[in-house]
């Protein structure tokens, strides 16, 4: 079952399949199917379902803390309550390859041994998401975009 659930993640956060289940689940907001069925289990029991809730997401928050993948998504997003509770904005492919690391940048890439159409952007070094976002935002600022991303990025944090 849980397989079939981390594919429905990977559907609703437009994510690549090598994503670990850890990211994709905080990507797309959806709480792991363990945590969920044990939050099943206690309103079942007769606990409130905001209680119970509460309970998930601080447990959640103690796996994703301790979680041996999804190292960059981490980086980007520690604290999973602002994540969870923001009213605005979806996660579309790109921002997915943002997130998760994943994507059309030649670190990724370059180890699967995958042919990357991006190898002349790379001028000599090995791509990065990091300087990817760097060389995008000065694209966005030199140039008259239609639509304009700030991307910043200080140590390992990124603001979008």
């Amino acid at each position: 079952m849980e397989v079939v659930y981390c594919r429905v993640m990977l559907r609703v956060a437009c994510c690549y399949r090598t994503v670990s289940y850890d990211a994709v689940a905080v990507v797309c907001g959806m709480q792991p199917f363990a945590l969920l069925a044990e939050e099943r289990q206690k309103i079942y029991g007769g606990i409130l379902k905001s209680v119970a809730r509460d309970q998930l997401t601080s447990r959640w928050q103690t796996a994703w803390e301790n979680a041996a993948n999804g190292r960059w998504t981490y980086c980007l997003i520690k604290d999973l309550v602002p994540w969870l509770r923001r009213q605005h904005g979806e996660v579309s492919f790109h921002l997915s390859q943002v997130l998760t690391g994943h994507g059309c940048f030649c670190e990724y890439l370059h180890p699967s041994g995958k042919p990357t159409a991006t190898a002349v952007l790379c001028a000599g070094r090995l791509q990065t998401i990091l300087n990817t976002q760097y060389s995008t935002a000065t694209l966005f600022t030199t140039g008259e975009p239609k639509r304009v991303y700030t991307l910043a990025s200080t140590s390992s944090r990124l603001t979008i």
